[in-house]
Protein backbone atom coordinates (compact mmCIF):
# COMPACT_ATOMS: atom_id res chain seq x y z
CA UNK A 1 0.00 0.00 0.00
CA UNK A 2 1.43 3.35 -1.06
CA UNK A 3 1.61 6.32 1.26
CA UNK A 4 -1.03 8.13 -0.80
CA UNK A 5 -3.54 5.28 -0.28
CA UNK A 6 -2.82 5.25 3.42
CA UNK A 7 -3.43 8.97 3.68
CA UNK A 8 -6.73 8.72 1.78
CA UNK A 9 -7.97 5.95 4.05
CA UNK A 10 -7.12 7.99 7.12
CA UNK A 11 -8.96 10.98 5.73
CA UNK A 12 -11.97 8.83 4.86
CA UNK A 13 -11.96 7.31 8.32
CA UNK A 14 -11.79 10.75 9.87
CA UNK A 15 -14.66 12.00 7.69
CA UNK A 16 -16.76 8.95 8.55
CA UNK A 17 -16.03 9.43 12.24
CA UNK A 18 -16.94 13.12 12.03
CA UNK A 19 -20.16 12.24 10.22
CA UNK A 20 -21.02 9.70 12.92
CA UNK A 21 -20.32 12.24 15.67
CA UNK A 22 -22.58 14.83 14.01
CA UNK A 23 -25.42 12.35 13.54
CA UNK A 24 -25.03 11.18 17.12
CA UNK A 25 -25.15 14.74 18.40
CA UNK A 26 -28.25 15.43 16.35
CA UNK A 27 -29.89 12.30 17.69
CA UNK A 28 -29.14 13.34 21.27
CA UNK A 29 -30.54 16.81 20.67
CA UNK A 30 -33.69 15.28 19.21
CA UNK A 31 -34.03 12.80 22.09
CA UNK A 32 -33.28 15.22 24.94
CA UNK A 33 -35.26 18.20 23.60
CA UNK A 34 -37.60 19.51 26.37
CA UNK A 35 -41.27 18.82 25.91
CA UNK A 36 -43.21 21.96 25.09
CA UNK A 37 -46.48 22.09 27.16
CA UNK A 38 -49.07 24.38 25.81
CA UNK A 39 -50.63 26.57 28.56
CA UNK A 40 -54.38 26.10 29.11
CA UNK A 41 -56.38 29.14 28.20
CA UNK A 42 -57.54 31.23 31.19
CA UNK A 43 -61.27 30.63 31.76
CA UNK A 44 -63.54 33.58 31.41
CA UNK A 45 -64.61 35.10 34.73
CA UNK A 46 -68.05 34.15 35.99
CA UNK A 47 -70.65 36.92 36.03
CA UNK A 48 -73.29 37.49 38.71
CA UNK A 49 -76.96 37.28 37.81
CA UNK A 50 -78.22 40.67 36.70
CA UNK A 51 -81.28 40.80 38.98
CA UNK A 52 -79.36 40.01 42.15
CA UNK A 53 -79.11 42.88 44.62
CA UNK A 54 -75.89 44.85 44.84
CA UNK A 55 -74.75 43.22 48.08
CA UNK A 56 -75.01 39.77 46.56
CA UNK A 57 -73.21 40.90 43.45
CA UNK A 58 -70.35 42.39 45.49
CA UNK A 59 -69.94 39.19 47.48
CA UNK A 60 -69.96 37.18 44.24
CA UNK A 61 -67.20 39.39 42.81
CA UNK A 62 -65.08 39.09 45.99
CA UNK A 63 -65.22 35.31 45.75
CA UNK A 64 -63.54 35.53 42.33
CA UNK A 65 -60.35 36.88 43.94
CA UNK A 66 -59.84 34.19 46.60
CA UNK A 67 -58.50 30.65 46.41
CA UNK A 68 -61.08 28.21 45.13
CA UNK A 69 -63.44 31.19 44.82
CA UNK A 70 -64.51 30.17 41.34
CA UNK A 71 -65.92 26.96 42.79
CA UNK A 72 -68.00 29.02 45.24
CA UNK A 73 -69.22 31.21 42.43
CA UNK A 74 -70.16 28.20 40.32
CA UNK A 75 -72.03 26.61 43.24
CA UNK A 76 -73.97 29.82 43.72
CA UNK A 77 -74.87 30.00 40.04
CA UNK A 78 -75.91 26.33 40.02
CA UNK A 79 -78.14 26.92 43.06
CA UNK A 80 -79.73 29.94 41.37
CA UNK A 81 -80.36 27.89 38.26
CA UNK A 82 -81.95 25.11 40.33
CA UNK A 83 -84.20 27.62 42.11
CA UNK A 84 -85.21 29.15 38.81
CA UNK A 85 -86.22 25.71 37.57
CA UNK A 86 -88.25 25.13 40.74
CA UNK A 87 -90.04 28.47 40.39
CA UNK A 88 -90.74 27.80 36.75
CA UNK A 89 -92.25 24.42 37.62
CA UNK A 90 -94.31 26.00 40.41
CA UNK A 91 -95.61 28.71 38.10
CA UNK A 92 -96.62 26.07 35.60
CA UNK A 93 -98.50 24.14 38.29
CA UNK A 94 -100.23 27.30 39.55
CA UNK A 95 -101.12 28.53 36.09
CA UNK A 96 -104.50 26.70 35.96
CA UNK A 97 -105.41 28.06 39.40
CA UNK A 98 -104.44 31.57 38.33
CA UNK A 99 -106.55 31.24 35.20
CA UNK A 100 -109.52 30.03 37.24
CA UNK A 101 -109.06 32.85 39.77
CA UNK A 102 -108.96 35.42 36.98
CA UNK A 103 -112.17 34.01 35.53
CA UNK A 104 -113.89 34.29 38.93
CA UNK A 105 -112.63 37.85 39.29
CA UNK A 106 -114.22 38.61 35.94
CA UNK A 107 -117.54 37.28 37.25
CA UNK A 108 -117.53 39.32 40.48
CA UNK A 109 -115.80 42.47 39.22
CA UNK A 110 -118.97 44.13 37.79
CA UNK A 111 -120.71 43.67 41.16
CA UNK A 112 -117.95 44.86 43.48
CA UNK A 113 -119.79 48.03 44.55
CA UNK A 114 -123.00 46.12 45.35
CA UNK A 115 -121.10 43.46 47.30
CA UNK A 116 -119.17 46.05 49.33
CA UNK A 117 -122.35 47.98 50.09
CA UNK A 118 -124.04 44.82 51.41
CA UNK A 119 -120.98 43.40 53.14
CA UNK A 120 -120.72 40.37 50.87
CA UNK A 121 -117.53 38.49 50.11
CA UNK A 122 -117.15 36.61 46.81
CA UNK A 123 -117.71 33.39 48.76
CA UNK A 124 -120.99 34.71 50.24
CA UNK A 125 -122.18 35.97 46.87
CA UNK A 126 -121.46 32.65 45.16
CA UNK A 127 -123.17 30.68 47.93
CA UNK A 128 -126.28 32.89 47.79
CA UNK A 129 -126.38 32.77 44.02
CA UNK A 130 -126.27 28.97 43.97
CA UNK A 131 -128.95 28.87 46.69
CA UNK A 132 -131.23 31.13 44.66
CA UNK A 133 -130.80 29.00 41.56
CA UNK A 134 -131.60 25.88 43.59
CA UNK A 135 -134.76 27.52 44.97
CA UNK A 136 -135.88 28.55 41.50
CA UNK A 137 -135.30 25.06 40.14
CA UNK A 138 -137.08 23.43 43.09
CA UNK A 139 -140.18 25.67 43.25
CA UNK A 140 -140.24 28.56 40.79
CA UNK A 141 -143.77 29.66 41.80
CA UNK A 142 -142.91 29.92 45.50
CA UNK A 143 -139.73 31.80 44.65
CA UNK A 144 -141.62 34.26 42.45
CA UNK A 145 -144.22 34.87 45.18
CA UNK A 146 -141.47 35.43 47.74
CA UNK A 147 -139.84 38.01 45.46
CA UNK A 148 -143.18 39.81 45.03
CA UNK A 149 -143.68 39.90 48.80
CA UNK A 150 -140.23 41.35 49.31
CA UNK A 151 -141.14 44.04 46.75
CA UNK A 152 -144.38 44.79 48.69
CA UNK A 153 -146.45 43.80 45.69
CA UNK A 154 -150.11 44.78 46.20
CA UNK A 155 -152.05 41.72 45.15
CA UNK A 156 -155.45 43.30 45.96
CA UNK A 157 -154.89 46.23 43.62
CA UNK A 158 -154.22 43.75 40.84
CA UNK A 159 -157.45 41.80 41.46
CA UNK A 160 -155.78 39.04 43.45
CA UNK A 161 -156.21 37.84 47.01
CA UNK A 162 -153.38 36.51 49.10
CA UNK A 163 -151.18 34.21 47.07
CA UNK A 164 -152.17 30.57 47.07
CA UNK A 165 -150.09 28.31 49.29
CA UNK A 166 -150.43 24.53 48.89
CA UNK A 167 -151.85 22.68 51.94
CA UNK A 168 -148.74 20.59 52.40
CA UNK A 169 -146.66 23.79 52.57
CA UNK A 170 -149.04 25.25 55.17
CA UNK A 171 -148.77 22.07 57.26
CA UNK A 172 -145.00 22.18 57.04
CA UNK A 173 -144.94 25.86 58.00
CA UNK A 174 -147.14 25.15 61.04
CA UNK A 175 -144.92 22.26 62.09
CA UNK A 176 -141.83 24.41 61.86
CA UNK A 177 -143.54 27.20 63.82
CA UNK A 178 -144.57 24.76 66.56
CA UNK A 179 -141.05 23.36 66.76
CA UNK A 180 -139.57 26.85 67.10
CA UNK A 181 -142.02 27.79 69.84
CA UNK A 182 -141.26 24.54 71.70
CA UNK A 183 -137.52 25.15 71.46
CA UNK A 184 -137.97 28.70 72.73
CA UNK A 185 -140.06 27.46 75.68
CA UNK A 186 -137.46 24.81 76.53
CA UNK A 187 -134.64 27.32 76.30
CA UNK A 188 -136.48 29.80 78.47
CA UNK A 189 -137.31 27.11 81.05
CA UNK A 190 -133.68 25.97 81.15
CA UNK A 191 -132.51 29.54 81.69
CA UNK A 192 -135.12 30.07 84.43
CA UNK A 193 -134.00 26.89 86.18
CA UNK A 194 -130.37 27.95 86.01
CA UNK A 195 -131.20 31.37 87.42
CA UNK A 196 -133.26 29.81 90.24
CA UNK A 197 -130.44 27.40 91.13
CA UNK A 198 -127.89 30.20 91.11
CA UNK A 199 -130.12 32.40 93.27
CA UNK A 200 -130.58 29.57 95.76
CA UNK A 201 -126.81 28.98 95.93
CA UNK A 202 -126.14 32.68 96.46
CA UNK A 203 -128.71 33.00 99.25
CA UNK A 204 -127.36 29.88 100.94
CA UNK A 205 -123.79 31.11 100.66
CA UNK A 206 -124.67 34.62 101.85
CA UNK A 207 -126.56 33.39 104.95
CA UNK A 208 -124.20 30.58 105.99
CA UNK A 209 -123.20 30.77 109.69
CA UNK A 210 -120.81 29.00 112.02
CA UNK A 211 -121.75 26.94 115.09
CA UNK A 212 -121.55 30.09 117.19
CA UNK A 213 -123.98 31.89 114.85
CA UNK A 214 -121.40 34.16 113.16
CA UNK A 215 -121.63 34.75 109.40
CA UNK A 216 -119.08 32.70 107.47
CA UNK A 217 -119.01 35.28 104.68
CA UNK A 218 -119.58 38.65 106.36
CA UNK A 219 -118.24 40.72 103.44
CA UNK A 220 -120.54 39.32 100.75
CA UNK A 221 -122.50 42.54 100.26
CA UNK A 222 -119.26 44.50 99.82
CA UNK A 223 -117.80 42.21 97.15
CA UNK A 224 -120.96 41.10 95.36
CA UNK A 225 -120.42 43.50 92.45
CA UNK A 226 -116.78 42.44 92.11
CA UNK A 227 -117.87 38.79 92.02
CA UNK A 228 -120.39 39.58 89.27
CA UNK A 229 -117.70 41.35 87.22
CA UNK A 230 -115.42 38.31 87.62
CA UNK A 231 -118.20 36.04 86.30
CA UNK A 232 -118.62 38.25 83.21
CA UNK A 233 -114.86 38.17 82.68
CA UNK A 234 -114.71 34.36 82.79
CA UNK A 235 -117.61 34.12 80.35
CA UNK A 236 -116.04 36.62 77.98
CA UNK A 237 -112.82 34.58 77.88
CA UNK A 238 -114.76 31.33 77.42
CA UNK A 239 -113.39 29.88 80.68
CA UNK A 240 -115.34 27.85 83.26
CA UNK A 241 -116.75 29.87 86.17
CA UNK A 242 -115.13 28.93 89.53
CA UNK A 243 -117.26 27.99 92.57
CA UNK A 244 -118.89 30.83 94.45
CA UNK A 245 -116.54 30.33 97.42
CA UNK A 246 -113.51 30.91 95.14
CA UNK A 247 -115.13 34.03 93.66
CA UNK A 248 -115.77 35.36 97.17
CA UNK A 249 -112.23 34.63 98.34
CA UNK A 250 -110.63 36.31 95.30
CA UNK A 251 -112.87 39.37 95.63
CA UNK A 252 -111.99 39.73 99.32
CA UNK A 253 -108.26 39.44 98.58
CA UNK A 254 -108.54 42.25 96.02
CA UNK A 255 -110.48 44.56 98.39
CA UNK A 256 -107.99 46.65 100.38
CA UNK A 257 -110.55 47.76 102.98
CA UNK A 258 -111.51 44.17 103.77
CA UNK A 259 -107.88 43.12 104.02
CA UNK A 260 -107.10 46.02 106.36
CA UNK A 261 -110.12 45.17 108.50
CA UNK A 262 -109.12 41.50 108.60
CA UNK A 263 -105.63 42.38 109.80
CA UNK A 264 -107.10 44.63 112.51
CA UNK A 265 -109.40 41.83 113.65
CA UNK A 266 -106.50 39.41 113.82
CA UNK A 267 -104.49 41.88 115.93
CA UNK A 268 -107.46 42.44 118.25
CA UNK A 269 -107.98 38.69 118.67
CA UNK A 270 -104.31 38.18 119.41
CA UNK A 271 -104.32 41.04 121.92
CA UNK A 272 -107.38 39.61 123.67
CA UNK A 273 -105.81 36.19 123.80
CA UNK A 274 -102.63 37.55 125.32
CA UNK A 275 -104.59 39.64 127.86
CA UNK A 276 -106.60 36.59 128.88
CA UNK A 277 -103.42 34.58 129.28
CA UNK A 278 -101.83 37.32 131.36
CA UNK A 279 -104.92 37.60 133.59
CA UNK A 280 -105.00 33.85 134.04
CA UNK A 281 -101.33 33.83 135.04
CA UNK A 282 -101.86 36.75 137.43
CA UNK A 283 -104.83 35.09 139.09
CA UNK A 284 -102.85 31.90 139.47
CA UNK A 285 -100.03 33.81 141.12
CA UNK A 286 -102.41 35.52 143.55
CA UNK A 287 -103.81 32.23 144.86
CA UNK A 288 -101.94 30.91 147.98
CA UNK A 289 -99.91 27.81 147.40
CA UNK A 290 -99.89 24.72 149.61
CA UNK A 291 -96.51 25.66 151.13
CA UNK A 292 -96.19 29.31 151.93
CA UNK A 293 -92.63 30.41 152.42
CA UNK A 294 -93.29 34.11 152.33
CA UNK A 295 -91.55 34.38 148.99
CA UNK A 296 -92.94 34.38 145.43
CA UNK A 297 -91.67 31.44 143.40
CA UNK A 298 -89.38 32.18 140.48
CA UNK A 299 -91.75 30.47 138.00
CA UNK A 300 -94.72 32.59 139.09
CA UNK A 301 -92.66 35.75 138.92
CA UNK A 302 -91.49 34.85 135.44
CA UNK A 303 -95.07 34.22 134.30
CA UNK A 304 -96.11 37.63 135.64
CA UNK A 305 -93.23 39.33 133.84
CA UNK A 306 -94.09 37.62 130.55
CA UNK A 307 -97.74 38.56 130.91
CA UNK A 308 -96.88 42.20 131.58
CA UNK A 309 -94.51 42.20 128.61
CA UNK A 310 -97.25 40.79 126.36
CA UNK A 311 -99.59 43.57 127.51
CA UNK A 312 -97.01 46.24 126.76
CA UNK A 313 -96.25 44.70 123.37
CA UNK A 314 -99.97 44.57 122.52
Amino acid sequence: MTPEETTEEVVEDQQASLTDDIESALDEQTTEAPEIIEAEPEPEPLVAVERWNQGLKDMFSEWGGIDNGRAYQQSMLDYHKEQQGYHTKLEQELSPLRTESESWNGVFQPHQEFMMHNGLTPHDAARRGVGIMANIADNPQSFALDVLKRLNYDFASHGQDDPYVPPEVLALQKEISDMRQGMQRNTQQTQNNQVADMTKQIESFKGATSESGELLHPHYQEVESAMAMAVHGYRGMGQPIPPIAKLYEDACLQNTDIQSQSRSNEVAKETARKSAAAKKAKDAAARPSGKHTGETSSSTLRADLEAEYDNLAA
